[in-house]
């Protein structure tokens, strides 16, 4: 499936940043906000994602930001910055700092955000457009993709935290520039091919003679995601697939 270029209100490549980087703000402090009033046995309760509890997953969060540095890093420089050392780095890194107090977890997101705010912020307006390589698929992006990612995590995990935030609640315009590519495995996730089909907005994304699942595009990028079982959603024919992890 070929990506489309993202619409409003990131029209074209070199317009992206800009506002990618104000909502990534504004929805960032929106989950500090919310984290802030967590105490230690809150950070011990579990999260929505399997064996994690909140303390993996802002731990995730917080060693996140340092990865997208790093993407930053190869961005301005072209010298090849992956995310991560490794996987079982990655996974040591947040069994580690999972069991940390509170305030500690708080802080640790809060300084890498801030870090990570201020390397988008810097980075030449040229170099938006150097390619790179994001840890979850190892797919080829443009760097303009960078703040995005980010979002998406912010996004995602917010939700994760079980701290009341739900999709719904969502930015529509990070919705529907990122359900395409949200979709990119659809196929291996349902064990067939698939259509997806918003109801709100003109947007159509997979193979165009398969089932189609059709709803409202907050409601499918979260099935699609795994943070819904899909029941606001039908399918032209049969019953709803149940997916795959994603990712």
């Amino acid at each position: 499936m070929t990506l489309p270029t993202p619409g409003l209100p990131w029209p074209t490549p070199d317009l992206a940043p800009a506002a990618t980087l104000s909502l990534l703000r504004t929805q960032t402090d929106r989950m500090l906000d919310a984290i802030r009033s967590l105490d230690d046995d809150a950070m011990r309760e579990p999260s929505t994602l399997p064996d994690w509890t909140r303390g993996h997953l802002l731990t995730h969060v917080a060693r996140n930001a340092g990865a997208v540095q790093n993407l930053c890093a190869w961005a301005r420089t072209g010298d090849e910055t992956p995310m991560y050392a490794s996987r079982d780095k990655r996974a040591a890194d947040i069994e580690a700092g999972s069991t940390r107090s509170a305030d500690e977890l708080i802080a640790d997101v809060e300084k890498t955000a801030k870090a990570l705010a201020l390397d988008l912020e810097v980075l030449p307006q040229r170099r938006w457009l150097a390619e790179v390589r994001h840890g979850g698929t190892g797919d080829a992006k443009p760097a303009w993709w960078i703040p995005m990612m980010r979002l998406g995590e912010i996004e995602l995990h917010h939700v994760d935290l079980n701290v009341g935030y739900e999709p719904v609640e969502w930015p529509s315009a990070w919705v529907r520039n990122t359900l395409p590519d949200a979709a990119h495995d659809l196929e291996r996730q349902a064990g067939e091919p698939l259509s997806l089909e918003a109801t709100d907005v003109e947007l159509r994304v997979g193979a165009d003679d398969a089932r189609t699942v059709s709803g409202p595009t907050t409601d499918l990028l979260a099935w699609v995601t795994g943070r819904s079982n899909g029941s606001a959603l039908t399918i032209s024919a049969g019953k709803l697939p149940k997916l795959g992890e994603w990712r």
